[in-house]
């Protein structure tokens, strides 16, 4: 009962971040630390498998992990603006603070 309470909020909060139904979504730093129920959330809200980050169609989102020793945030987002549908969206996902990765504040306040 409780998993399944769980699997029901984060298919909500999947929706209420602008995924739906046949959407395609391309996926950026995926690595071994990412919310793999959220990632199953997204593909079951949206009816596939999330992209890698070598797929070269249109998506009509971005699901971007990124930790603070990933490299420059502002060309990371170019990346992820490579194929998005004109509408579409980037979601940006950190680690929580006090965990491994988390970007500082002022790294994240950074004009782009």
């Amino acid at each position: 009962m409780i998993a399944t309470a769980h699997a029901a909020a984060r298919k909500a909060l999947v929706a209420k971040l602008g995924f739906a139904a046949g959407q395609v979504v391309q996926e950026f730093g995926y690595d071994h630390d990412v919310d793999d129920d959220f990632r199953l959330a997204i593909e079951e809200l949206c009816g596939s498998e999330l992209e890698e980050e070598d797929y070269a169609d249109v998506a009509d989102a971005v699901v971007l992990w990124w930790r603070e020793d990933d490299g420059d945030l502002a060309d990371a987002l170019v990346d992820g603006l490579t194929n998005l549908t004109e509408g579409g969206f980037i979601v940006l996902l950190t680690p929580k603070a006090g965990a491994w990765g988390t970007s500082m504040p002022a790294t994240s306040r950074r004009r782009l």
